[in-house]
């Protein structure tokens, strides 16, 4: 539970919490990229033509896959907690999730295919119309239909990339996915990683940067045991899974600073699964590490297996590129496949289904606001959740989640796997036959979720908080002590609290910041336990008075 307290200096005017026009937000448009990376590729040596069609001279119609401006994506990004001045503002914590669900997608900049054949599954899609269209080369390749989003056409390009074709041009040629080789090659011919290594495993082909291999070889371990215990636990429960069509690919910068170098993403995305490139990014090393260490290091595996869980449901067959999932069931997954865990040798993945101590932390949080707390100046603002409202209601209905919203969507993942699995598989079959541009309302997701899962949602409420209550939590979390300040005209408001969760501090700070104030400053202090972090909370309000 979270402890607050406040203190203000003078008479503080009354201003409401910050509001989600300044709650951080997906990644609303395709990451840009540089220009050089723009450029045609060439394409892998393969020798094999079943993928090509008529030479472009003699297919003078072949519509080409140019773009028009860019457009909103619905990209799956982790937002970055620490989202302001970083010389002035800290937070501890994972990475903040949160997906935009606007299906208007018009077309990224081009990607660039190549011609090859495949060492995978056959197509998965044989009904699906194939079309020659043109790449920036100007030479024929064979794509596959996609579908329709927004009256558009996308297909699929050989290299597991989505484009737009700007016309149609049907053909009756096979639709060749690229082989892992000819995918490597392809990769490292692209001006767009001259500056990375390559390193295969037996389903990916990681990009990394720094000068060692040790982080990619770990994230690839991690990756490649999140690839088999996923699809062997969606076997088990009876689950529809195909071989992968593609080899998967992930970039790994050395730095943040060079993550966002490379690409001109909103500052608070530390990672991302890119659904138009079928490609996850993430970094190694970021400054901030030191801020927080002990939760950095959770952070890390909890990072990768997230974003794999999001590259895998779409490349299974699962999970249609483009579908538009009800977002607690597409971020709950991912977070119910990348909890963390402490060894004797650091941490490491736990594996699929295994207790989050950083969500128990924020649902405690959420359950409990008040304990503890006292005040000076008036009442703070609470980061809780409103009871008004069944919980699975709200989070069913909803189109973007607060960063709290990742633990609850969390919990109901969980109770359903463990208690109700045969309900969820039914569930995730009937999501599963979504077609990519097909939106659901938010009515329309609570009609389906209420058809598997019965109406009874308050009830369900209490099952899922007796589930919680039941799970055995380790305790690896530090409490910490966070002290706020901010001067708003002659008058200086100091506020603190304690809460072992990042999330929770993250939407405090946003609720106890005035957006007319000037620049807020905080800290974050890592104590043993809850007494000894109040001692400090204590002791610092006490030099303000």
């Amino acid at each position: 539970a979270a402890l607050t307290i406040v203190v203000v200096r003078g008479t503080d005017r009354t201003v409401p919490p910050r509001i989600a026009s300044d709650r951080p937000k997906l990644v609303i448009e395709v990451p840009r990229i540089a220009p050089a990376a723009l450029a045609s590729v060439p394409s892998s040596a393969g020798k094999s033509q079943q993928n090509v069609g008529p030479d472009i001279e003699s297919q003078s119609v072949l519509p080409d896959l140019s773009p028009p401006p860019p457009s909103p994506a619905n990209d799956l990004a982790l937002l970055d907690p620490d989202r302001r001045d970083p010389t002035s503002i800290r937070i501890p914590g994972p990475e903040i999730r949160t997906r935009s669900n606007s299906l208007d997608l018009p077309p990224p900049p081009a990607p660039v295919p190549a011609t090859g054949t495949t060492e995978t599954t056959s197509c998965p899609k044989a009904e699906s119309r194939r079309l020659l269209v043109r790449d920036q080369k100007g030479r024929a390749i064979v794509a596959r239909e996609q579908g329709m989003v927004k009256d558009r056409l996308a297909v699929m390009l050989p290299d597991g990339r989505i484009g737009w074709p700007s016309g149609q041009v049907v053909t009756q040629e096979p639709f060749v996915p690229l082989t892992m080789e000819q995918m490597r090659r392809s990769l490292l011919d692209d001006p767009e990683f001259t500056t990375f290594r390559l390193l295969q495993t037996t389903h990916y082909l990681i990009l990394y940067q720094s000068s060692t291999d040790t982080f990619a070889r770990a994230s690839g371990d991690l990756l490649e045991k999140l690839h088999d215990g996923l699809t062997g636990f969606l076997r088990k429960n009876g689950l529809p899974v195909r071989s992968l069509e593609f080899p998967l690919v992930a970039v790994i910068f050395e730095t943040e600073a060079d993550f966002r170098a490379n690409r001109q993403v909103p500052p608070d995305i530390q990672a991302y699964y890119e659904i138009l490139s079928n490609r996850i990014f993430f970094y190694e090393k970021s400054r901030r590490d030191q801020d927080s260490p002990e939760v950095s290091a959770l952070r890390k595996p909890q990072t990768v297996a997230h974003e794999g869980t999001h590259q895998i449901l779409h490349n299974v067959g699962l999970q249609p590129r483009m579908s538009d999932w009800p977002l607690w069931l597409v971020e709950g997954l991912a977070e119910y496949c990348s909890p963390p865990k402490l060894t004797k040798r650091g941490v490491d993945w736990a594996g699929l289904g295994q207790v989050n101590s950083l969500h128990i932390a924020t649902i405690r949080d959420l359950d409990d606001p008040l304990p503890n707390q006292f005040q000076v100046g008036g009442r703070p603002p609470l980061v809780s959740r409103d009871r008004r409202t069944p919980l699975v209601e709200y989070l069913v209905t909803q189109k973007e989640l607060t960063p709290t919203d990742y633990a609850l969507a969390w919990a109901l993942t969980h109770y359903l796997i463990s208690k109700r699995i045969d309900d969820f598989v039914t569930y995730i079959e009937r999501m599963s036959q979504l077609k990519p541009g097909q939106e659901q309302s938010p009515q329309d997701q609570l009609t389906k979720f209420r058809a598997v899962f019965g109406n009874d949602l308050v009830q369900m409420d209490g099952k899922v908080a007796n589930h919680l209550k039941k799970l055995k939590v380790p305790d690896v979390l530090p409490f910490y002590a966070v002290i706020f300040e901010q001067q708003v005209g002659p008058l200086i408001r100091r506020q603190a609290m304690v809460s072992q969760s990042p999330s929770v501090i993250r939407q405090w700070l946003e609720s106890v910041t005035v957006p007319e104030g000037g620049q807020p400053h905080w800290e974050f202090l890592p104590q043993p336990n809850r007494n000894k972090a109040i001692e400090v909370v204590e002791h610092w309000m006490h030099q303000g008075n």
